[in-house]
């Protein structure tokens, strides 16, 4: 969590750097004498803030899971909510996604010290393990305009800002943290025999035969978000977006297996957002 609060703490000190870079290249845009009232128009809309000029968006994807167990990776649905706020040349973004993560080691020998046959230990009998977690994650984003950034570098160049051609379609950088909320579930794959888990009671009675069956409290872990955000803009009204971002985690518990490395999923969504405050 150290970690993601040290991450976090750099983005936001970035941003800040980045805004006093805007100012000044306002300056130079305000100044131009190709674009001048198009660009004047298009920044007086980002800097004067109002919830009225958020945007909202919904959209579905898949995710797929790289840790421990990943050998042969499962594609799981997972649904997004968000709200975009614009901040001068940049946005803040929150994001809600809820959905489900799994995969399997089909060939993996392991050792089970809870699967047994009379009492006796058969660990080593099986193959295969495998996990699925469902998960609520909620963060906090920063997207940049690649275009915004070649306006930077740019515009004190030929003095020709490329924003006042009205592009349709943008990529955005997007950076983040988050906080995933999430129950994970490790069992054998031919006989379903339970290994271990995260916000499952274990229910050690029988031989665990009943582990892993009834659901306790979500487990709470931090998230660093890194992705990119292709945005074209249908209307006044409305954008489709498709978005690449993977989401590294602060621990290696998501697949219910240790090995000291940091899991990670991929998420790729579609969606649409709805403009509000345009005229």
């Amino acid at each position: 969590m150290k970690r993601t609060s040290y991450i976090f703490i750099f983005v936001c000190l970035y941003f800040l750097e980045y805004t006093k870079a805007q100012d000044k290249l306002v300056l130079i845009k305000t100044n131009n004498i190709f674009d001048s009232s198009v660009v004047r128009t298009n920044l007086d809309k980002k800097n004067d803030f109002s919830f009225q000029n958020c945007s909202f968006g919904f959209g579905f994807g898949l995710t797929q899971f790289y840790g421990d167990i990943s050998e042969d990776q499962d594609f799981n649905q997972a649904y997004v909510a968000n709200m975009f706020i614009p901040f001068k040349d940049h946005f803040l973004q929150a994001e809600l996604i809820s959905g489900d993560i799994s995969a399997k080691n089909p060939s993996y020998l392991f050792y089970n010290p809870r699967h047994t046959v009379h009492a006796i230990p058969v660990g080593l009998l099986k193959k295969g393990e495998s996990f699925k977690m469902e998960f609520i994650e909620l963060d906090i984003n920063f997207l940049i305009s690649f275009l915004e950034v070649i306006d930077m570098i740019n515009l004190p160049k030929n003095g020709i800002p490329l924003v006042s051609k009205n592009q349709k379609l943008d990529l955005l950088c997007k950076l983040g943290v988050g906080l995933n909320f999430y129950r994970s579930l490790r069992q054998e794959i031919t006989t379903g025999q339970f290994i271990n888990s995260y916000g499952y009671d274990w229910m050690w009675e029988n031989d665990f035969e009943n582990a892993g069956t009834r659901k306790s409290s979500y487990v709470k872990q931090g998230v660093f978000v890194l992705g990119m955000i292709a945005k074209y803009e249908m209307n006044d009204q409305y954008d489709i977006n498709f978005s690449v971002t993977s989401r590294i985690a602060e621990t290696d518990k998501w697949d219910a297996k240790i090995s000291g490395q940091h899991d990670m999923y991929m998420f790729y969504s579609l969606g649409a957002v709805l403009k509000f405050g345009v005229n």
